[in-house]
């Protein structure tokens, strides 16, 4: 039947459903395209990806291994256990162990999977190195069971040989396992010494080859023992009493103190301390820091460019550079503020020198507070300008020391009596201090301050003070 006037071809019509149809089709891929992009992604198989899924040896929680036993027939056994949160080592207690080689081992027994199996019913082990084993691998875990890996030779392709106990098996498995079954104590070892941050050294204590004793410490700014002290650290040794360190001369020396390191494990045995100079130890150094971390290294004979020390409480003998040991060297001396009594002429009310000519009185008066605080001057009822009055209280305070004395003439010096003194008065406690002067030789007089170390200081210094005194305008520069 033709088609009717206005309407569409048959031909048409069925192009127009094929199109419909074709809409509706292509809006459903469209709603399940976006369906399935707002799914969540199945979970990728890792071995799928990988290939073919490779024998399992042995899988479990490998923080669970607390215990390794190794050992073989041409190698020294050893044992690494976990002790309160510790590895150590049945070969000698105190040898620290490096927490990542214990990982190695723990993962190799927790997580061994075998990169292909080489025979199921083998009827020569020893093809494969394994009649006997080369190492016997025993992994304790925390629920006390065990756990056993035999290794055997290395494969052409540089893989290793394994077996387990109850499996007939001979497995292939990747080079690091078999490097980790081979450790040795001195691959799972790890010594260093303590480390005390030498920018925040609070206490330094050194006895050298000599038997000289250096010693240095902090103190509390509100002990009255100290006052006067410059520094936060002082001299304590060995010197009497106690004196304010060298802020630039300590710098070097502090960077001295930190350089000792290990260069090489020498021995594990205790018996073997007295070859090396350490039974007893020639000398002995501690560094603490303000964090509280300590170094207490004992030092033994120096050869050959090496020096030999233990660390205190520890058996292992260790070998270093003998040139980072050159703080032994240094002069306590060196180390000390040469100024003999500084005090702020603030806290001063009056300063008396008592000389064989005679006696001087200085005399500070205050006035105003704080920021506002002013002093005038008077010498023996004089009043002086104030920049003479300030130069002349700085010929009291400059006095420095120039050397310590001699040993052996220390006891006799002390004896002499005093020739010059420089008493100061004070607004507050203490209230009194004094530099006493004796006579040591035609060159110095022997300082002495309650409390503080004895140094020589030059008389011609002592002579420009009271020079000074007697004429402080016709003396000053």
């Amino acid at each position: 039947m033709p088609d009717s006037p206005g309407a569409p071809p048959q031909r048409g019509r069925r192009a127009f459903l094929i199109l419909t149809g074709l809409s509706v089709v292509v809006a459903g891929l469209v709603v399940a395209l976006v369906a399935l992009q707002n799914r969540e992604p199945p979970p990728l198989d890792v071995d799928e990806l990988g290939g073919p899924p490779k024998p399992k040896i042995y899988r479990f929680e490998i923080d669970s291994v607390v215990k390794v036993e190794l050992r073989g027939p041409a190698r020294e056994p050893f044992t690494i256990e976990l002790i309160d949160d510790v590895w150590t080592s049945s070969y000698q207690r105190d040898v620290p162990i490096d927490r990542n080689r214990a990982y190695d081992l723990q993962a190799t027994f927790g997580s061994l999977f075998a990169e292909r199996i080489i025979e199921s019913n083998p009827t020569n082990l020893a093809l494969y190195g394994l009649d006997p084993p080369q190492v016997v691998g025993i992994a304790t875990r925390s629920d006390g069971t065990t756990v056993e890996l035999r290794l055997g030779n290395r494969t052409p392709s540089g893989t290793w040989y394994v077996m387990k106990p109850g499996d007939t098996s001979v497995y292939s498995v990747w080079v690091n396992h078999g490097n980790n079954l081979h450790y040795t104590i001195a691959d799972v070892r790890k010594d260093e010494l303590p480390v005390a941050t030498t920018d925040l050294i609070e206490y330094v204590y050194i006895r050298k080859p000599d038997g000289e004793v250096l010693e240095i410490g902090a103190f509390d700014e509100a002990d009255p023992r100290f006052y006067g002290a410059l520094t936060r650290l002082l001299v304590l040794q060995p010197y009497a009493g106690w004196y304010d360190i060298d802020t630039h001369a300590f710098e070097s020396f502090r960077q001295q103190l930190g350089g000792l390191r290990i260069e090489r494990v020498v021995s594990d045995e205790r018996s073997d301390a007295a070859e090396y100079g350490l039974a007893p130890a020639r000398a002995e150094v501690r560094i603490r820091d303000a964090q509280g971390t300590e170094r207490h290294i004992l030092l033994g004979a120096a050869r050959e460019g090496e020096v030999f020390f233990q660390v205190a409480g520890r058996d292992p003998i260790y070998a270093g550079r003998s040139s980072a040991v050159s703080f032994l060297a240094q002069d306590p001396f060196e180390l000390i503020s040469k100024l003999l009594l500084l005090v702020n002429v603030g806290l001063v009310s009056e300063v008396r020198v008592s000389h064989p000519g005679g006696e001087h009185t200085f005399v500070v008066t205050h006035a105003g507070s704080g920021d506002d605080a002013t002093q005038s001057f008077q010498l023996d009822q004089l009043a002086l300008d104030e920049a003479v009055g300030r130069w002349v209280y700085r010929q009291f305070i400059g006095m420095t020391a120039d050397s310590p004395p001699e040993a052996a003439r220390l006891a006799a010096a002390r004896q002499a009596p005093v020739e010059v003194s420089i008493a100061y008065e004070l607004r507050e406690p203490p209230h009194r201090l004094a530099l006493l002067l004796r006579p040591y030789d035609s060159q110095f007089y022997l300082s002495e301050q309650e409390g503080r170390g004895q140094f020589l200081v030059d008389r011609a210094k002592v002579e420009d003070m009271l020079a000074a005194l007697r004429d402080p305008a016709g003396a000053r520069p």
